[in-house]
């Protein structure tokens, strides 16, 4: 039996996950069009991936009624890891958040200070600029977290455009926990990248960029957190409980 990495390494398959990812749904005409390539492949692919439960078809509720393709939770994870590897391709780094990162570092001199200030920024941008950012965040002691902006930030060290710095500041006086600040710096590679994104980016979401970081980059850490939990940590215990 084939297994689902094996799936996910055959022509067309991380292609029509990324398209998907991307897109939220789409017909399959659609992928056809977007993806290329033989239509009988693209359509064998699109019925093992329905078979392995990474996407799920459904019909459209109006005139003319269509088959609309969506990935499931489990492909929509795959489909995040499978475009963390690809983002050296720059038409799938450009439709990805991980360039938001790329920009954010870049617009404050080439490094970013702090992964929980990072975090917070991306959140923001997508709750209240409503920048589109497939990022999945949960909620802890220290607000919302994601995990899917630490699989593209060791896929972007591991593809040589940052690197992260580790600074031991102290321990936790309360369980004695090791407190480390890590900073996420460009390398000369990352530095041309997002110059390059910069320039193709729309004024509108750079002026965006530029704003968050006048509100909230040089402000303590403990205030963006208590910014965060008074405007959006009840709605989310709210949503939660219910």
């Amino acid at each position: 039996m084939v297994s689902v990495f094996k799936l996910v390494t055959r022509e067309k398959s991380a292609d029509i996950l990324i398209e998907l990812l991307n897109s939220g749904e789409l017909t399959v005409s659609e992928i056809l069009k977007r993806v290329g390539g033989s239509a009988s492949t693209i359509i064998r692919r699109i019925r093992e991936l329905i078979d392995f439960r990474l996407i799920v078809e459904k019909s459209s509720e109006k005139w003319p009624y269509k088959k609309i393709l969506r990935l499931t939770d489990y492909g929509k994870k795959v489909a995040k890891l499978i475009r963390a590897i690809k983002l050296d391709e720059v038409k799938v780094l450009k439709q990805s958040p991980a360039r938001w990162i790329l920009l954010l570092a870049y617009l404050t001199g080439g490094a970013f200070e702090s992964l929980t200030r990072l975090v917070k920024f991306m959140f923001i941008l997508k709750e209240e600029y409503g920048f589109k950012i497939d990022y999945d965040f949960v909620w802890y002691k220290y607000g919302p977290f994601s995990k899917d902006i630490l699989f593209d930030l060791d896929a972007m060290e591991l593809l040589g455009f940052i690197r992260i710095d580790e600074r031991l500041l102290g321990y936790n006086e309360i369980d004695g926990e090791p407190i480390i600040k890590k900073t996420i710096r460009l390398t000369e590679k990352g530095r041309k990248l997002a110059a390059d994104l910069l320039f193709s980016t729309p004024q509108g979401h750079v002026n965006i960029l530029k704003d968050i970081i006048d509100r909230f980059y040089k402000i303590s850490l403990r205030q963006l957190k208590e910014y965060v939990y008074s405007k959006y940590g009840q709605q989310t215990h709210q949503e939660i409980s219910i």
